[in-house]
């Protein structure tokens, strides 16, 4: 599993809490990106897409 994130990002914290606690840290590969500039995170995510 990846986590794309900023390591600054409050809610990539949030995510990264909550998969120790549930023992999922070890299975996750953290991505850092830098989310205005980096063009491979546009192609993954979703959300930019589905805008008209």
């Amino acid at each position: 599993m990846q986590l794309w994130l900023a390591f600054t990002s409050p809610f990539a914290r949030k995510i990264r809490i909550a998969a120790h606690e549930l023992g999922l840290a070890g299975e996750i590969v953290l991505v850092e990106t830098d989310p205005w500039t980096d063009p491979r995170l546009r192609a993954v995510n979703p959300w930019p897409r589905s805008r008209p």
